[in-house]
């Protein structure tokens, strides 16, 4: 088994990490040509320099280095010459800086990575959403070394994933910590405004991330939902390894070292005794509910939760009328997770609200800002130097 687990750029965790069952870390700078998976706003300020010396430290301790370029919408940026040609010159940054591999998702870059930088090896990310067999081959075709497979849609599904494990030539990776919804309806608008977000030539900064207090409310709102999503427990592995699967990547990349250290334990000793929330509570969305706040308030009983996969092993979801005639995992919810008082009720007519200015005729958002650099210009942006 191999764990991958995110950098924080600090140099001591990743010393930790490589003695407890790590084999690569991923990271990226704040804002840079590409954008990724989380807002720049929640990324460490570091430049090229640390990200240089923070490459070598963790590959002289024997850790891949990945760098997340994972944008799923470069709105068509690909495609300007000028553009390319600056692509060209960020991942010449790359190469030298030592990175063993990057995170795409989009295909274009995935054929300009394996065309050009042989030395740099090309993770497909999550956010391109492989769920299915077919799915899998068209990106190996490209090819693509690693697929990260779509939590969302298979990390419960174990027929999909049986078959998916018996064909791939690529290697395959699950998240295990995310903590999104299971089929998630707002996931293909929350990865687009994220890619804006953390893009340098498509740089975006919005008053609320809507689609993630969005989430969060329904968890307040009805705590089976945080049961109704795509998390495997450290317990629970043992399941994913008997069908074929090996690398485990935890998340996510804002997360206090504390609990980096946390959750990298827990799923190298494939145990933990205590909160749920611990392993898989978000640290890099804004939320206008802190996540300490949710710690402090949200007790899933670890515990409690041996038997839940069961079912699971059995069928999946996808048909089942959930909330309705399916009501597996409201039961689970009400013996294995407890909410302190008075916690719903302060945070969830203000989610609301949030949730409805952006649709509201008149409302002018405040603290907002959103620059698009026209096409002409992107590709002389110079590369990032904080």
């Amino acid at each position: 088994m191999g764990l991958i687990a995110p950098t924080v750029f600090d140099d001591a965790l990743v010393a930790f990490y490589a003695e407890n069952g790590v084999t690569s870390v991923y990271g990226k700078l704040p804002v840079d040509y590409l954008g990724g998976g989380h807002e720049t706003v929640m990324l460490a300020d570091v430049g090229w320099d640390r990200l240089a010396s923070h490459v070598a430290y963790c590959r002289s301790l024997g850790l891949d280095f990945n760098y997340v370029m994972n944008s799923t919408c470069l709105g068509l940026a690909e495609f300007d010459n000028d553009t390319r040609d600056n692509l060209f010159r960020f991942l010449d940054q790359l190469a030298e800086a030592g990175v063993s591999s990057v995170t795409v998702s989009n295909p274009t870059v995935v054929q300009v990575v394996k065309g050009n930088f042989p030395g740099i090896g090309v993770k497909v990310s999550a956010c391109a959403y492989v769920k299915s067999v077919g799915e899998l081959k068209y990106w190996e075709g490209l090819g693509a070394d690693v697929v990260v497979l779509d939590p969302l849609q298979v990390n419960r599904d174990f027929r999909t994933l049986k078959g998916i494990a018996r064909v791939a030539t690529a290697q395959l990776e699950l998240i295990v910590n995310n903590n999104c919804f299971q089929y998630c309806p707002e996931i293909y608008n929350h990865q687009n405004f994220l890619s804006h977000s953390s893009s340098q030539s498509l740089g975006a900064v919005v008053e609320h991330d809507y689609s993630y207090n969005w989430c969060s409310h329904e968890r307040i709102r009805e705590p089976a939902n945080y049961l109704i999503a795509d998390w495997i427990r450290p317990e629970d592995l043992v399941h994913y390894e008997g069908i074929g699967y090996s690398r485990f990547k935890i998340t996510d990349r804002n997360t206090p070292v504390e609990f980096l250290r946390k959750r990298v334990a827990a799923y190298h000793e494939r145990r933990y005794d205590g909160n749920l929330l611990d392993l898989i509570q978000h640290f890099a969305y804004r939320d206008d509910v802190a996540p300490e706040e949710y710690l402090a308030e949200v007790y899933i009983d670890n515990r409690k939760l041996d038997d839940y996969i069961k079912m699971f092993l059995k069928s999946d979801c996808k048909a089942k009328d959930c909330g309705g005639t399916c009501r597996y995992c409201f039961d689970y919810a009400d013996d294995v997770i407890t909410v302190q008082p008075g916690f719903p009720e302060r945070h969830l007519e203000r989610k609301r609200q949030i949730n409805e200015l952006k649709n509201s005729r008149g409302h002018r958002l405040q603290n907002a800002s959103v620059t698009f650099i026209p096409l002409g210009q992107v590709g002389r942006v110079a590369a990032p130097t904080r």
